[in-house]
């Protein structure tokens, strides 16, 4: 069964091309660009396996939009073509822990890979190690949702092609939560731009678990002050790790399950560059 949604609306859906013919297709008229999301569900519980998943402007020209296909449980593999702008893919992921990553780089590709929540930024990667161009990061999703996958060029001229994997880890059946591992990220931001009003950033943190949250990866002449608040009050804070650590660290256990806001600003109107920001379950 497929179907195509714009903004949570949906726009256009078909079960099979004909009675005999299981597959599915829809012709489509896009009236301006837009992100669209394309859900493939099966028509019952036992019609399950494998499909492939194609896009192309009616007429048989190439196709202009990723083409995905399954991988794992809870995974998928999309092939993009990286421009100025960058592109974004809708997936729904199930509680769990997932590993996201892009890789097969061609040509000049250099690529940032962002994954959102609802709008909200919840884990980025420049570069996998300092002479890998492409970007991975580790996601625990706490509850099923949906996710945006943002791949961008690093620069303007660092384009080219690319290929996204997004892998469930650890082997948790689909539908469970995967305990978290010793050293699980909540958040993981990498190269993050701290200016003299700081930044603030929203983690949702769960009632009695216990949670490291650092700076480190100080650019320039960074120095990091750092403020977990939960409802307006400081629950936890530190300057310098040790007096000659820049960086800062506090470990907290959560009062009660909700939002915390994360403040990094820097420790004098000077001390600006750019920072890694982590939050781990302890």
């Amino acid at each position: 069964m497929l179907e195509v949604l714009l903004n949570g609306q949906l726009v256009a859906q078909n079960d099979d091309v004909t009675p005999g013919d299981l597959s599915s297709r829809v012709e489509l008229d896009v009236p301006a660009t837009a992100t669209y999301t394309l859900r493939v569900r099966p028509y019952a519980p036992q019609t399950l396996g494998a499909y492939a998943l194609t896009i192309a402007p009616a007429g048989g020209a190439a196709p202009t939009a990723p083409t995905t296909t399954p991988t794992t449980p809870g995974g998928v593999q999309v092939q993009g073509q990286l421009d100025a702008d960058g592109e974004e893919h809708a997936v729904d992921l199930e509680a769990g822990r997932y590993a996201i990553a892009t890789g097969g780089l061609s040509g000049a590709a250099d690529t940032v890979l962002e994954v959102l929540l609802n709008g909200q930024l919840v884990a980025q990667n420049d570069d996998v190690t300092p002479g890998d161009l492409s970007s991975r990061v580790e996601l625990d999703v706490p509850a099923d949702g949906r996710y945006t996958l943002r791949v961008r060029p690093y620069a303007p001229q660092t384009l080219g092609s690319y290929t996204l994997t997004v892998t469930r880890m650890g082997g948790a059946a689909p539908g469970t939560t995967a305990a978290p591992s010793s050293s699980a990220s909540v958040l993981d931001l990498r190269g993050q731009a701290l200016g003299a009003a700081g930044q603030t950033h929203e983690v949702q943190l769960e009632a009695g678990r216990r949670y490291v949250v650092t700076t480190g990866g100080l650019t320039g002449a960074t120095d990091t002050v750092l403020e977990v608040r939960r409802d307006g009050q400081v629950v936890a804070q530190n300057d310098d790790v040790t007096p000659g650590d820049l960086s800062s660290r506090v470990e907290l256990t959560a009062p009660a399950s909700g939002t915390y806001v994360v403040t990094v600003r820097p420790y004098a109107p000077q001390t600006t560059g750019t920072y890694d920001l982590q939050v781990a379950v302890q």
